[in-house]
């Protein structure tokens, strides 16, 4: 039977001083009996990473919670890697699970910055703070170059998934085999041989029967990230530190979603309806960025911002970036990819605001601006290498509460109820 797809609300409260990542899973979810759970992550340069178990029996993994891409994986037995092998760390080995499902498929996935990862795809039991999702899927990773850290290693996809909640492998690159595919051809040889001989009487009917079944059960598998209930984060941050990424730690919440956490009204955005790319989740239309009254560019319409907590930074087209910090006397370096700037000059700037279909949205001058411990102040803003859209990363997302919502298609933006926060939200009429 084909099981349905649920998210949980997911929500992430970091107690320190940084952010929060919240999360979506396929699980037969009883509303009556569950309750909201709560995990604590662990912040490795302002981005956020948590304990998962996988397998029966389980065995605990610590990965990157990731709204960029749909793929969970972690490092497999079979990697060798430099990445794999540089650290102490546990590693899957799925003839070790009695629950572990082979779907034969093997997929090449690469990333931003050169990362990427070779994995063999797999169906198994998940576990986030003991409450276990079955059938998950999951990428048992042969093959790491440019991914992990002494915290972790692997990731847990959070977006970047079909309308179905599926996979697009087509972000990624073609699969290298597939499984349910081979045997779909294999059923129809079956059927035409089975036909010309007349064995059976009713061989329409068998077939369309195992052609559905088929059909049933590789939706089934794809089905891992769909979204039926709204999931979020929520960052807060200790008192007058502007060292957000040293020393922050995060409460990653499903269950539920706690409105206590942020203070006035929740701002809905609307996911883009059509030129989104391989992927709507989670990217919102965006017209305009503008620094105070230091710079002020309109963009293309169509323009998209996609959210990224998988990234540090804010990201856009490499001629916006350039003009922008052409805008602040800001200089290039080629070594790092970092602009830098006269501290001087930071201190005369203002908050950075996107003007979103819904919404001008501002972080304040901490948040995208950062002054090393040699005292050379640089932006968080970088290139993103010849892509069309800008990438929302922990510079912006750390400022809010942001909920995810697939059934409506909305990303929710608030206030966290912090102090001090001078991020802000204002509300603006959307043009549809």
């Amino acid at each position: 039977m084909h099981l349905k797809a649920l998210i949980i609300s997911a929500a992430i409260a970091s107690v320190a001083c940084a952010d929060s990542i919240s999360f979506s899973v396929k699980r037969k979810w009883n509303k009556r009996g569950d309750s909201i759970h709560t995990q604590s992550l662990l912040s490795d340069n302002g981005l956020f990473a948590g304990t998962l178990e996988i397998g029966t029996p389980p065995k605990e993994f610590t990965v990157l919670f990731d709204y960029s891409s749909p793929l969970t994986w972690v490092p497999s037995s079979k990697c060798h890697s430099t990445e794999c092998t540089s650290y102490d760390r546990p590693v899957y080995d799925p003839s070790s699970s009695s629950s572990s499902l082979d779907l034969h498929q093997k997929h090449s996935v690469k990333y931003n910055d050169g990362k990427c990862v070779d994995i063999e795809l797999y169906q198994d039991t998940l576990a986030i703070a003991g409450v276990p999702f079955k059938d998950f899927d999951i990428g048992s990773a042969y093959s790491v170059s440019n991914i992990g850290t002494d915290i972790y290693s692997g990731y847990i996809g959070l977006g970047g998934y079909n309308d179905d909640g599926g996979i697009d492998w087509n972000t990624f690159g073609k699969p290298q085999s597939d499984a349910p595919s081979a045997y779909s051809k294999l059923l129809l040889l079956f059927f035409l041989f089975f036909f010309l001989v007349k064995i059976f009487m009713y061989i329409d009917f068998f077939f369309f029967c195992l052609i559905d079944q088929t059909q049933s059960s590789l939706k089934k598998r794809l089905n891992g990230f769909a979204s039926n209930i709204p999931n979020g984060r929520v960052v807060k941050r200790s008192s007058g530190s502007k060292k957000r990424w040293n020393d922050d730690y995060a409460l990653f919440i499903f269950g539920g979603i706690k409105q206590n956490l942020y203070t006035g009204k929740m701002v809905f955005l609307d996911l883009p309806t059509c030129d989104f790319g391989d992927s709507r989740y989670w990217k919102l239309e965006v017209s305009c960025l503008k620094i105070g009254n230091t710079f002020d560019l309109k963009f293309k319409p169509k323009t998209l911002a996609k959210i990224d907590s998988s990234s540090l930074f804010i990201s856009g087209p490499s001629s916006d970036v350039a003009a922008l910090h052409a805008a602040l006397g800001a200089e290039y370096q080629e070594s790092s990819g970092a602009y830098t700037i006269d501290c001087a000059t930071v201190s005369s700037l203002s908050g950075l605001t996107f003007s979103f279909d819904g919404a001008d949205i501002t972080v304040p001058l901490d948040s995208w601006t950062h002054k090393s411990q040699d005292g050379v102040c640089s932006t968080l803003i970088r290139s993103n290498q010849g892509g069309a859209d800008w990438g929302l990363g922990e510079a912006f997302l750390s400022n809010f509460y942001a909920n995810f919502d697939y059934q409506k298609r909305q990303v929710g933006l608030a206030i966290p109820d912090i102090s001090p926060n001078s991020a802000t939200i204002v509300e603006t009429k959307k043009s549809s």
